[in-house]
């Protein structure tokens, strides 16, 4: 048995990963979200999204930073269940493990796993505390510590975890692939869901997406400068770009896009439960982080044969490795530059069409649900073997 341990209060990366694999597995595992109080019925999101998979669940409440009787309860579930190993993910998740084994199961039999979702995504003071809190106090005591790209491991060794129990695992999902003879009627009814038509998106216009978090580290201000500069240049097909998601930049974003009176082009759309399923809507996907994992978003466009425009940091590099499976800019090229390279590819349907389907064969060989599972359990022999 094999246990997997969230702290969350909404559906998110980790779980839109983790957990539909698990389904779809055949292993004997189960899931333990601590629900924080403080996100009332948002907290409990996630647990009914597990429960809807047919994930067998169990949930602990939680009313405060450090709540000692949930850290108990935590331990009393894990002796119940007798799991050979519990995985945590992230940094309260795997906080709560460390103090329930350490205080109230010390006999326990079970091994420790933690997966880090992000090493250098993380911004602000409290967080960038709690990410040194995560990385000296706790992980050192886990068996094994997983990285969702290379560039994570390498920093995460620096930082003095062991090598030995730190090791790579890639992200990969499974998501319905779109045919490419089906993906024009596929677009044309994702656009009509979105309500495209009201907002002023003609049919005939290409396409930009964003999908993300409007924070610092996702770098959706490169967006807005890319798009101003995109405007000058002249012998391009209509375009129009969509910014999904929330956060908080949000209101700095939208006012910056009115001061370059951008708003006839840039349309934000907000965060959308579900978006991961309607990337076929997109012709090309921006990511311009200056920090990443191994973006959940670039896998489900792949599974949809859209193509990336991306700057190849961390994870990303792992995924897109050359421009034969999407367009790299480099993370400190000006928007100008950006805007350039971004012409050439809308001006190119055939150019979009071959990338989006390079990703789509690249994907679903190596970064597949299956592949994700498949290379876990080989992960976790190496703690079981131990």
């Amino acid at each position: 048995m094999i246990v997997h341990l969230f702290n969350s209060g909404i559906i998110s990366g980790p779980e839109t990963l983790v957990l539909p694999a698990l389904s779809r597995s055949r292993k004997d595992v189960s899931v333990v979200f601590l629900e924080e109080s403080r996100c009332k019925d948002k907290g409990r999101e996630a647990t009914e999204y597990a429960r809807s998979l047919g994930l067998k669940t169990k949930s602990i409440r939680v009313r405060s930073r450090i709540d000692l009787e949930a850290i108990k309860e935590l331990a009393n579930v894990l002796a119940k269940i007798n799991p050979k190993i519990v995985h945590a993910h992230d940094v309260k998740a795997s906080t709560y493990l460390l103090v329930a084994r350490k205080l109230f199961s010390k006999d326990a039999p079970y091994r420790l796993c933690s997966t880090h979702h992000g090493v250098r995504g993380r911004t602000g003071f409290k967080i960038k505390l709690y990410e040194k809190f995560y990385v000296n106090c706790v992980l050192p005591f886990y068996d094994l510590v997983l990285t969702v790209c290379s560039s994570d491991r390498e920093i995460l060794t620096r930082r003095g975890l062991n090598p030995a129990r730190t090791a790579v695992h890639l992200n990969g999902i499974d998501r319905k692939a779109i045919d490419s003879k089906e993906k024009e009627h596929e677009r044309k009814k994702i656009h009509v869901r979105w309500g495209l038509k009201d907002i002023g998106v003609s049919e005939d216009s290409v396409v930009i997406g964003f999908a993300g978090r409007l924070s610092p580290e996702k770098r959706p201000d490169r967006v807005i400068d890319l798009v101003s500069e995109l405007r000058e240049l002249k012998g391009l097909p209509k375009w129009d770009v969509l910014i999904f998601g929330s956060g908080q930049l949000e209101e700095s974003l939208k006012e910056r896009v009115r001061e370059l009176n951008l708003t006839a082009c840039v349309h934000f759309m907000g965060y959308r439960q579900g978006l991961g399923d309607e990337m076929a809507g997109f012709d090309v996907l921006l990511s311009l982080s200056q920090a990443e994992g191994l973006p959940i978003n670039l896998l489900e466009a792949g599974w949809a044969g859209v193509p990336v425009f991306v700057t190849p940091v961390d994870g990303v590099d792992e995924l897109v490795p050359d421009n034969c499976y999407g367009v790299r800019v480099a993370v400190d090229a000006p928007p100008e530059t950006m805007a350039r390279e971004l012409a050439a590819l809308l001006a190119s349907p055939e150019r979009r069409f071959r990338l989006g389907q390079a990703l789509k064969e690249r994907v679903s060989q190596r970064f597949s649900g299956l592949a994700w599972q498949t290379e876990l359990y080989k992960k976790y022999a190496m703690i079981l073997d131990r």
